[in-house]
């Protein structure tokens, strides 16, 4: 009974392997702890990962709503605020790309800071709920860039890092549009070295749309994710300049 279990195991994970690779060899029992071991370690990533999400999130909401908004987001959450009830911004044009009141500010932050005021109303937490979003998504973004790059422990890292930079806790507790626009360039940027062009290109054209700088750098970086060797130094240099003064053994790390 004991040999048809082992044979049944076997035959199983047989099976999946060549649904996905036809061409691979057939499994041995000697491979079944090494299967096993590499599904626990991705069990183990995962949880990590929502503890450094669960880290992030707790530093950069700490007593949020205590801190008074400054200029710019009084007016982002008015005009997201005037869209959601009448579907016009402050100085009355309907659904404009571009808002007056904010001297031509572009609308992307505002559209989609449009569910989080109509969850939290014209507050603190309403103007600050995407930006605190696009950090935690820039902790999990830096994590599969170290992975692709690296390897696990290097993604794991570089997140932990992120998930304490003084630099983006700063830009998580305000409503800046730099940093969604960041958020959506960092996706374009994963997106792209992991094959999803369309994805790529939604996520670069809406960074566009949120923060005019990036028409300059984004063509720039696109020159840069066509040469491994460039994109490897310009993660090392992301993550050192997340961290000042920090210098990052990743060479090391990546052995």
């Amino acid at each position: 009974m004991m040999r048809i279990g082992i044979f049944k195991i076997i035959k199983t994970y047989e099976r999946r392997v060549r649904r996905t690779n036809p061409t691979t060899d057939p499994i041995s029992i000697f491979s079944i702890p090494k299967v096993y071991y590499n599904e626990g370690m991705v069990r183990k990533s995962i949880l990590l990962l929502l503890a450094l999400l669960i880290l992030g999130f707790a530093i950069r909401v700490y007593r949020i709503n205590q801190m008074p908004m400054y200029g710019d987001e009084l007016t982002i959450v008015y005009d997201t605020y005037s869209i959601l009830k009448t579907g016009k911004d402050a100085t009355g044009e309907s659904f404009p790309l571009t808002f007056r009141m904010g001297a031509g500010r572009p609308g992307g932050y505002i559209y989609a800071s449009l569910p989080f005021v109509y969850l939290f109303g014209p507050s603190e937490w309403g103007v600050r709920g995407l930006s605190i979003f696009s950090s935690l998504g820039i902790i999990i973004l830096i994590f599969f860039l170290g992975k692709k790059l690296f390897n696990e422990k290097v993604g794991l890292i570089a997140s932990f890092l992120t998930s304490i930079s003084l630099w983006d806790i700063y830009l998580a507790r305000g409503g800046f549009e730099a940093h969604f626009a960041l958020f959506l360039a960092l996706l374009g940027i994963t997106s792209f070295i992991y094959g999803k062009y369309v994805f790529w290109a939604i996520s670069w054209g809406l960074a566009v749309l949120t923060y005019p700088t990036f028409k300059l750098t984004l063509p720039l970086m696109f020159l840069i994710l066509c040469s491994r060797v460039s994109l490897y130094w310009g993660f090392v240099s992301l993550i050192r300049f997340s961290i000042p003064g920090l210098d990052l053994r990743l060479k090391y790390c990546a052995t």
